[in-house]
């Protein structure tokens, strides 16, 4: 018994590879996406609990609210939420 396919086999066995590789690559794609944002979405976090320390120690050091805001970028209400 031979291992070779003909034409019209070989021609939906690489149809279906193809097919198998394209799945692939489009989930490979969406995983690398997934980690693009997460990565994003964890900076975004950390940056704002850095501001939000930066301006705790600056209200405990009784500091201006409006100067806490302008170095922070933080709202006024936000500043006041702190403790």
């Amino acid at each position: 018994m031979s291992a070779k396919l003909d034409n019209p086999e070989y021609l939906n066995y690489m149809i279906r590879r193809k097919e198998e590789w394209d799945m692939y690559a489009i989930k490979e794609a969406a995983r690398d996406d997934g980690i693009k944002e997460g990565r994003a979405e964890g900076m975004k976090i950390g940056a704002s609990a850095a501001l939000a320390a930066i301006a705790l120690q600056m209200k405990l050091s009784k500091e201006p609210l409006e100067k806490i805001a302008g170095f922070t970028g933080l709202s006024a209400a936000a500043i006041a939420a702190l403790e």
